[in-house]
């Protein structure tokens, strides 16, 4: 019911996803391989103004929708404020529950590890860097917004994916906070690694940002200056191969 009343009145009609597109590749470093599949799972769309919902699907039944972050694409200080943009859980979204996603080829088996995160953004950030060190991105595993620092977010994924996961006679491997490197964020882990030791804290890197997408657009300018570096070797050894071969046509006579 919420999911088809939110599509009444919200998601675009013809399923487009282009500003959404542009805003998370471009603004947010996000690639388009990862923009595109989230989008094909149904746990990202835009809505009739152009703002990207990212669905809350209980992680029992990936058919029901419990709620709703929504994140604004267009940028206006004025009426945001230091952020930009708009940001913001959709009224009636269900308490304990946050915006998921399993790694791809799951083929419906329940990942064995957890990482959550403050935001949606970020969550989809750690994994797109994942990447670099797995083909794929990383395996095996649930990605979960908090929207926050939210601790019955934390206990119902917790509870929800083990309870999963003893039906299929399997059980939770690992369990990561991927929160941000703030002060907020190390206590939130303290909090947790008080009652949980083995929960890994996934900091995001000091030189790089606060928060993964920090770190994910970090990573991107370096690839692109890399990119301009071998761009710039590639001319230069084309102007060095040019010289040389104009010295071999006059010394060999063969200039005209």
């Amino acid at each position: 019911m919420y999911y088809c009343n939110l599509r009444k009145k919200q998601i675009d009609s013809e399923n487009k996803i282009n500003q959404v597109w542009g805003y998370l590749h471009n603004r947010r470093g996000i690639s388009s391989q990862t923009i595109d599949q989230l989008h094909k799972d149904k746990v990202l769309v835009q809505d009739k103004f152009g703002n990207a919902l990212f669905l809350w699907l209980d992680p029992k039944d990936r058919q029901q929708v419990k709620g709703v972050s929504k994140q604004g694409t267009k940028i206006n200080h004025q009426k945001y404020g230091r952020r930009g943009t708009l940001k913001m859980i959709e009224r009636n979204s269900t308490k304990g529950y946050g915006f998921s996603f399993d790694s791809p080829g799951m083929n419906g088996k329940t990942p064995e590890n957890i990482r959550f995160f403050e935001s949606p953004i970020d969550a989809i950030s750690f994994f797109d860097l994942s990447k670099v060190k797995v083909k794929g991105g990383m395996k095996n595993t649930r990605f979960v917004s908090m929207d926050g620092l939210k601790k019955e977010v934390f206990d119902s994924y917790i509870t929800q994916t083990a309870t999963q996961l003893q039906k299929e006679g399997r059980t939770l491997k690992t369990v990561g906070l991927g929160v941000d490197n703030d002060e907020a964020g190390k206590r939130f882990v303290k909090d947790i690694q008080s009652k949980f030791s083995k929960v890994k804290y996934c900091k995001p890197s000091e030189k790089l940002g606060k928060d993964w997408n920090d770190t994910l657009k970090a990573f991107r300018k370096m690839q692109q200056g890399k990119q301009k570096s071998k761009d710039k070797i590639r001319t230069l050894s084309g102007q060095e191969l040019e010289k040389r071969s104009a010295y071999l046509r006059r010394d060999q006579g063969l200039e005209r």
